[in-house]
Formats: structure tokens, C-alpha cells, sequence
């Protein structure tokens, strides 16, 4: 269960932030693998499963159904994706 921090009208997860750094190994894979790659873009839930080189991703299943439900052509495209978030981590919120 996430914890949740309410902060004027915004609610964000304490948890996990997304893309972690366990989806950026994945993406990491499809830059020098090519055929990960095209496993990732076809079918991301079999390429998390399938691992990379012998190492299995550790990815929590909210985190394997946010990459499967990215749709895109080019591993570009999939990045762009990834990094897409309705309330970035990073950006201050004022405390009211």
C-alpha cells in the first residue's frame, strides 16, 4: 500500500516514482540490445519477464502495467513515454 503526502489538493505517493531507476535498466537493455528492443516495443510485459542478459528486472506489477501500457514505434518514442508523468517528482510544491 502506498503511503500517500496530501500537499494543497495534490496527492503524491511517497513509494514509488516513476520511471525508476529498476525501468531505466530496462530501457538500458533495449539501447544496446535490438532485439530486446523489439521485444520491449511488441510486447513489454514479456520483455520485463524475459529479463536481459541473465538478469531479471525487479519491477513491482503497478510499475510492469505502467510500461505495458506505453504504445510506441521507435525506443525514442518509448522514452518520451516514460518520461511523461502528470505531476513530476522533481517540481517544488508550495505548502499551504
Amino acid at each position: 500500500m502506498d503511503k500517500m503526502l496530501k500537499l494543497s489538493g495534490y496527492s503524491v505517493s511517497t513509494m514509488t516514482s516513476y520511471p525508476s531507476r529498476e525501468s531505466l535498466k530496462v530501457l538500458s537493455a533495449a539501447v544496446v540490445s535490438n532485439r530486446f528492443c523489439q521485444m520491449l516495443l511488441s510486447d513489454p510485459r514479456r520483455a520485463i519477464a524475459a529479463g536481459y542478459a541473465g538478469q531479471a528486472f525487479h519491477l513491482d506489477e503497478n510499475e510492469i502495467a505502467w510500461m505495458s501500457s506505453i504504445r510506441a514505434e521507435s525506443l525514442a518514442e518509448f522514452a518520451r513515454q516514460m518520461t511523461e508523468v502528470p505531476f513530476p517528482a522533481n517540481t517544488p510544491v508550495a505548502l499551504l
